[in-house]
């Protein structure tokens, strides 16, 4: 049963870790020059000729019209001190909060999987670790799933791109890291009632 639930906390601990680090991928896999530019999701409003863009094919030569749902846009374009001005009172203080309490996740899940092995199992300490490290992966994972949103709402309202309009589903997409903190907290809530269902038992006897 302890094997089994270090397991489990690896596999939410390397869950976290993954969504974490892909908040970074832009670092390992960007062009030269990519921090002058800003990354936008965005969808046609139609498929016509006014919003197409021509690509090159590199093996033939030929002209090939696509609509992009990506783009980078120079991120001059969006300064302004509005944007300033959101950014620092929206983004600092929200990344601060994501990274804090991503560590919080750390120290606390590893506080309750030491304590499963040393066999404080049903105990309201071990209850209060595992709550703890819930609370925090799902504050963290709503932090950076703000952001998410808020990379797309900033550039919405500074540059409006004719014919296309911005697109959400990448913030959408990190709804899933949700999960782990709502695991923990439903796995709390299960050993509470179990601690509970114990001492009623300790009381009748």
């Amino acid at each position: 049963m302890k094997q089994r639930m270090n397991i489990l906390c690896i596999v939410i601990l390397i869950f976290m870790v993954a969504m974490a680090l892909s908040q970074f991928t832009d670092l390992f896999y960007s062009t030269d020059n990519s921090s002058l530019m800003l990354p936008v999701c965005v969808t046609p409003t139609h498929i016509g000729d006014d919003n197409m863009v021509t690509l090159t094919d590199g093996n033939t030569g030929s002209d090939v019209r696509v609509w992009v749902k990506e783009v980078m846009l120079e991120s001059t374009l969006l300064e302004s001190k509005k944007g300033e001005v959101m950014k620092l009172i929206f983004m600092l203080p929200i990344s601060v909060i994501s990274l804090v309490t991503w560590f919080i996740f750390i120290i606390y899940l590893i506080r309750f999987v030491v304590a499963i092995n040393k066999g404080k199992v049903f105990t309201w300490k071990t209850i209060r670790l595992l709550r703890t490290a819930g609370w925090a992966a799902l504050i963290s994972s709503v932090s950076m799933i703000a952001v998410a949103f808020y990379e797309v709402y900033a550039p919405s309202m500074l540059f409006v791109p004719q014919c296309y309009i911005y697109n959400y589903s990448y913030a959408i997409m990190q709804l899933p890291s949700l999960l782990p903190g709502l695991l923990l907290l439903l796995m709390a809530q299960i050993f509470g009632i179990g601690v509970k269902q114990k001492e009623e038992l300790e009381q009748v006897v």
